[in-house]
């Protein structure tokens, strides 16, 4: 499923190739359910606290 492949690419070690399938989902026409998008959200939040601190600030205006 989708919220595998997110995972994966945080195993491997690619987290702005993760940051951005998550920011995908998140632009997903309305199909996506409610529960979904929020779990989404909370990826994209969990993902961006690994950001190095001066790269965070950047990625959290660009996905609010």
């Amino acid at each position: 499923s989708g919220a595998d492949s997110f995972g994966l690419d945080t195993r491997i070690g690619n987290l702005p190739l993760a940051i951005g399938q998550v920011r995908m989902a998140l632009e997903t026409p309305e199909e996506v359910h409610t529960v979904d998008r929020a779990r989404f959200r909370s990826r994209l939040d969990q993902l961006i606290e690994y950001l190095p601190e001066e790269d965070r600030e950047e990625a959290t205006a660009r996905s609010r």
